[in-house]
This record gives C-alpha cells, sequence and structure tokens, in this order.
C-alpha cells in the first residue's frame, strides 16, 4: 500500500453507514446519526479502521454503546468513536497503538489498532486516543474533500488562462485504451 495512493473524495456517511450496520446485526449498539461530511482518502481504508474500531468496542466494551459523530476543523475531518463502556486503563493508553499491544481478549492480536493507524496515515490523517471522563475515545482526523458543487462551471473565452479545476479526463491511445503516464 503506498502512501497518497487511490486518494479519492468520498462520502464518509456512507463508509459509516455500511461498516456500522454490519456491527450493528452482530450484536453493537452504534449511533451513526451525527455523522456527515465528504473526504479525501480511501473509503475501503476507512471501513477497515472503523471496523477495527467497532470490533474492538465488541471485544473490549460489551454492552456499551457506541457514538459515531464528525466534526469539520479547518480543511480537516474529525471522525470520533466513542463508546460508554469501561475506557482503557492508564497503564496500556500510551501503548496502545504499538504492535502486539492489547488489552488481554482472547481473540486480540494487537494488530489491529497499529494498523489502523497506519492506515490513517496512508490518508494524509491520524488516529489517537483522546482521554475522555467515561468510556474510550478515539479520533481519526482526514483531509476534507472541497464541495464539488462550489467548483466554477463557466469555461473561458479562447486563449485564456483560468484557475480553476482542470480536465483530469485520461488521454486515449488511437484504439480508445487509458493512456496511463507516470
Amino acid at each position: 500500500h503506498q502512501q497518497g495512493c487511490d486518494r479519492v473524495a468520498f462520502d464518509v456517511r456512507e463508509v459509516v453507514r455500511d461498516v456500522a450496520l454490519t456491527r450493528q446485526v452482530a450484536g453493537l449498539r452504534v449511533r451513526t446519526d451525527e455523522v456527515a461530511g465528504r473526504a479525501l482518502g480511501s473509503p475501503d481504508d476507512l471501513s477497515t479502521v472503523l471496523g477495527n474500531l467497532l470490533v474492538n468496542a465488541m471485544r473490549h466494551a460489551p454492552g456499551a454503546e457506541v457514538r459515531v459523530s464528525t466534526t469539520e476543523v479547518g480543511d480537516v475531518l474529525e471522525l470520533r468513536v466513542h463508546d460508554d463502556g469501561p475506557g482503557i486503563s492508564a497503564a496500556l493508553a500510551p501503548s496502545v497503538f504499538e504492535r502486539g499491544v492489547h488489552g488481554g481478549h482472547v481473540l486480540s492480536t494487537g494488530l489491529g489498532l497499529h494498523i489502523s493507524r497506519e492506515l490513517a496515515r496512508d490518508m494524509g490523517g491520524e488516529l489517537h486516543l483522546e482521554p475522555t471522563p467515561v468510556g474510550c475515545c478515539f479520533v481519526l482526523t482526514l483531509v476534507r474533500a472541497g464541495d464539488e458543487s462550489a467548483q466554477p462551471t463557466t469555461r473561458p473565452a479562447a486563449g485564456k488562462a483560468v484557475a480553476g479545476p482542470v480536465d483530469h479526463a485520461p488521454q486515449r491511445t488511437e484504439d480508445g485504451h487509458p493512456l496511463h503516464t507516470v
């Protein structure tokens, strides 16, 4: 997985809804009504990160309610996954993202949070544990995608240079196939 590769603008709410639904079917109480916004990155990577966080909540905070929410802060979209379970011990918290570190559950490998942080960084974001008085709160930061509908749609007069969206349609070979350039 190469850094910066496969970054696309996507609707965060759609990814969160799909992942949350699979966890709800498995018995997790999860609320996603406070999720909105678009991000640049990989929807598949976000799905993996969120899936890991929700599975961890099911394992380490059984019966807890999980709330997923987003906040826009400048060019960043913060996605919070907050449960009302027992939280992470003060002794474990500083090393929770290290490879092999886990909370002792029989199914834990100590890889989920480590991989999730790497995926967050691949998307240009970060994943951290946020101190909270109740439960556990992970914050995933993502690069916020602009609103494509706000882009100018007028075409410049012939010969005039204009700042704005660039036509990214792939160049084509003589037989109509996309031309791949490096």
